[in-house]
């Protein structure tokens, strides 16, 4: 017959799963969105490249595939504090220097990014989806892509997109980010 003691570790994990699946409910997974070719001593800033996605479930952080396009759309949504319709989206990205810019800071012949229309978000936001549910069940944790990717309705009929989880930007600096050196 086992004993107290040699249940402990199964308690502790139980518990951790537990306290783990209250937490991605409540607050939604914690995201690293990696951002390359930043200038030192500025925060996000025109010129950078999204250089990719990470999903974090506790102690396992996975990576979320994802094309330049549908990388742009969720840093977009995870910048934001309220849901926006697909429009609203669209002319955002359009209208905010960082996403104009995107990787001019990696090229002397400008940056690449681009451009969204209406329809094509529409599709990112599935696929945005599909990506969350493949990393998080490759990570054994497995989520709903639309409770992570929220679609919520308006009262004038349109559909209104917000991510729901925790979000951390991290940098990696240009190689020539100290320009006063040379």
């Amino acid at each position: 017959m086992p004993t107290n003691d040699e249940f402990a570790s199964v308690r502790e994990q139980v518990g951790f799963l537990l306290y783990l699946r209250q937490k991605l409910r409540t607050r939604g997974p914690h995201f690293w969105i990696m951002h390359r070719f930043h200038t030192l001593g500025l925060g996000c800033w025109p010129g950078e490249d999204i250089a990719g996605l990470w999903l974090s479930l506790g102690s396992v952080g996975e990576a979320v595939p994802m094309s330049v396009a549908m990388l742009i759309v969720f840093d977009y949504l995870a910048r934001q504090h309220f849901p926006q319709t697909a429009q609203q989206i669209v002319l955002g990205i359009k209208a905010d220097p960082f996403y104009r810019k995107l990787g001019f800071n990696a090229s002397i012949h400008g940056g690449r990014t681009p451009k969204i229309s209406l329809s094509e978000l529409r599709v990112y936001v599935q696929r945005i989806r599909r990506a969350i549910e493949r990393a998080s069940r490759k990570a054994g944790v497995p989520l709903d892509g639309r409770a992570v990717l929220v679609s919520e309705n308006t009262e004038s009929n349109r559909t209104a997109y917000r991510l729901k989880g925790t979000f951390e930007w991290v940098h990696i600096d240009h190689p020539r980010s100290n320009f006063n050196a040379e």
